[in-house]
């Protein structure tokens, strides 16, 4: 018997881009937080991020890009993400996150095909 292939969980074409960035949200303890992390494996639904914060599938964050060229006053966003999925990293010192995309925007400053503008079936 042969395994089953995994379902690819992205919706949308990545580009594999990494952004420093600012993500904000309600911690486990109830208390709000920012912490600066790294975004990759971006797309215009979601990206993957790595966090030294644990957060839950389904926990709702914003997220803004830190663009150090660019006053933090007239930068875009936050945006607001869902994480879909949560893994440790393998070393131990945090989280990998797949976040989702709740809200048009261009958070990245990227323009990406239009096939990923297609509702999934």
């Amino acid at each position: 018997m042969g395994t089953r292939p995994v379902k690819e969980r992205r919706r949308g074409q990545r580009v594999p881009l990494t952004f420093h960035v600012e993500v904000s949200g309600i911690g486990l303890n109830g208390i709000p937080y920012s912490d600066h992390a790294v975004a990759c494996d971006v797309s215009d639904r979601g990206c993957q991020v790595h966090l030294t914060r644990e957060v839950k599938v389904g926990d709702l964050v914003t997220l803004r890009v830190v663009r150090r060229e660019i006053a933090p006053q007239e930068q875009e966003g936050p945006f607001l993400y869902q994480a879909v999925w949560v893994e440790p990293t393998e070393n131990g010192d945090g989280w990998i996150a797949g976040l989702a995309a709740l809200e048009a925007g261009h958070p990245w400053g990227v323009y990406f095909p239009q096939e990923s503008l297609i509702p999934e079936s």
